[in-house]
């Protein structure tokens, strides 16, 4: 036998020994779990996605919670004059319809006579006579730790203005934040100032239905202790008519929409917010990217 053929025969036997192994190989039953797992193992663990989906939620909640102060940053760094708030009312009585032009969120500049004044530890409060405007200012005394106020010689108090005159954040009651809820209870119960935003539907419909029922009350009362000649003189009744009460209903709100100034405020002092929202929205952004990632790869047949 020659060399060549001893080639050919060599060959012939590897290919015959191949398909044999190759015959076996097929022949074996894989084990289902061991398959399952690799398949697993491919796609990668559902616990990657579900922290995706936790980072995602959680900082879109932080910048939805920042957005008021994100778009007070990006406010003209000018703010709007709001003139004297003591002069709103006789402008009101002479421009019928005429609204004092408050909105949320703005840098603004006004003036007025202080009332109804309280304070905390850090700030002094107060509401501007003619609207329903209140102020936060900073006080002047505020004594930052504990050994400042002990050191301290003269009593921490209020220092009593006549008049106001300041620039600041302009923000709606409806939309403050939790923290200033004592604020709003301090008025609400020591003034008896009904603020809209502590009411829905029903409960306006029910206070409503109690001031009418307080204005009849009230009227009858005064009728019955007058004097025959002066129910004559006045021309008292029992009951007023449907446009008297109508009347006395209407001569003071419901509920107020109030605003707060939080003076010296500025826009240019939440940097620091649209700072933090630009990292976390690029990590949201990022892990949006990857979970849509994982999703295509997890679904690849």
């Amino acid at each position: 036998m020659g060399e060549e053929d001893s080639k050919k025969v060599a060959s012939a036997i590897e290919d015959v020994d191949l398909e044999r192994e190759n015959d076996v190989f097929d022949e074996e039953d894989f084990d289902p779990e061991l398959m399952e797992l690799a398949e697993e193992r491919s796609r990668g663990s559902l616990l990657r996605p579900i922290l995706m989906i936790a980072v995602i939620l959680f900082g879109a909640s932080i910048i939805n919670d920042w957005r008021d102060n994100i778009a007070y940053f990006f406010a003209s760094s000018e703010p709007v004059n709001m003139g004297n708030v003591t002069e709103y009312p006789l402008r009101m009585s002479e421009e019928p319809g005429w609204v004092a032009p408050l909105v949320h969120n703005r840098y603004v500049t006004m003036s007025g006579v202080p009332t109804r004044r309280s304070q905390s530890e850090r700030y002094n409060y107060f509401k501007l006579v003619g609207g329903e405007i209140y102020v936060e200012a900073a006080r002047d005394d505020y004594i930052k730790n504990a050994l400042e106020r002990e050191l301290a010689t003269k009593k921490v108090g209020d220092v009593d203005r006549t008049f106001f005159s300041g620039s600041g954040r302009l923000i709606a009651f409806s939309q403050i934040s939790d923290r200033y809820g004592g604020l709003r209870r301090y008025y609400s119960q020591r003034y008896n100032t009904q603020f809209c935003e502590q009411y829905d539907e029903r409960s306006l419909a029910e206070l409503a239905r109690r001031r009418r029922e307080t204005i009849l009350a009230n009227w009858a009362l005064e009728y019955e202790q007058a004097s025959p000649e002066l129910r004559e003189q006045k021309g008292l009744r029992p009951e007023p008519s449907a446009a008297e009460l109508e009347e006395v209903f209407n001569s003071e709100p419901l509920c107020v929409n109030a605003y707060l100034v939080q003076v010296g405020t500025q826009p240019r002092d939440h940097w620091w917010h649209v700072t933090l929202a630009a990292l976390i929205g690029f990590f949201v952004v990022f892990n949006t990217v990857m979970l849509a990632r994982w999703i295509i790869h997890f679904f690849k047949p």
